[in-house]
């Protein structure tokens, strides 16, 4: 017998309502976040191919708007990751 897949719907990706909750909790999509740590001290923390690619563009002076656009995902989910970055402290 396989893996079941999970039964848990992912939101949609057009939900105006989370992306605004979203967009709420990184306060202002203009500001460039900062690693709170360095990349090389995060060999034990799990982190997704999504969120260690946006986390590698993370440089100080990219900010969460045009981390968005690079991240070559739907805005959803780049936000999803960026939120996730933040609320486990991984930046600032």
């Amino acid at each position: 017998m396989g893996k079941q897949p999970s039964t848990i719907p992912a939101p949609p990706d057009d939900d105006p309502s989370e992306e605004d909750a979203l967009a709420e909790r990184l306060v202002d999509l203009r500001r460039a976040p900062r690693a709170t740590v360095r990349l090389d001290r995060l060999r034990g923390v799990r982190l997704g191919p999504q969120a260690s690619f946006v986390l590698s563009q993370v440089d100080g002076s990219t900010t969460f708007e045009e981390l968005i656009d690079i991240s070559s995902m739907p805005r959803m989910a780049a936000l999803r990751v960026l939120c996730d970055l933040l609320d486990r402290g991984i930046i600032r």
